[in-house]
């Protein structure tokens, strides 16, 4: 139905941080059943439900305020989900992005999928880090490899 969605974006690293091109699929929270997403935030173009990334792993997808599971697949690739992600008015979010106080993976704390932390510094070898499961203080994966 057309009408404002939110979107999400992300990009598919190896754990060096090296894009791969993937297979996304989205599903509603907890089940089995694809969600259904769009192109645009209007809601007016459908996006197929699974769909590629470009070659160097970006997608974004947009859908309705809700919670969804984001799987990740493909040649070269251990499938894994990124579980609850959250799309809502992430202005009345601001922890989402974090970008001081951290040099490496948070210890503790309690932390909603999809948040992002970009380290003060280069010292874990990367420019940041994504919480893939929401939790205290949740799984998190690293981004962007720092060539040494």
């Amino acid at each position: 139905m057309p009408g404002s969605k939110l979107g999400y974006f992300n990009s598919v690293l190896t754990d060096k941080g090296i894009p791969l091109a993937a297979t996304i699929t989205v599903f509603d929270q907890g089940t089995a059943t694809p969600s259904t997403i769009y192109e645009d935030a209007g809601g007016v173009t459908p996006l197929a439900n699974p769909f590629s990334t470009d070659a160097i792993g970006r997608f974004q997808f947009y859908a309705a305020t809700g919670k969804y599971d984001v799987q990740v697949s493909g040649a070269g690739i251990t499938t894994y989900k990124i579980q609850n992600v959250s799309l809502s008015d992430i202005c009345n979010k601001p922890e989402r992005v974090r970008f001081t106080g951290y040099t490496d993976k948070p210890a503790a704390g309690l932390f909603d999928a999809g948040c992002l932390i970009f380290f003060d510094d280069g010292s874990s070898g990367y420019i940041g880090c994504i919480c893939t499961v929401g939790g205290a203080p949740g799984t998190w994966k690293y981004f962007g490899a720092i060539e040494a």
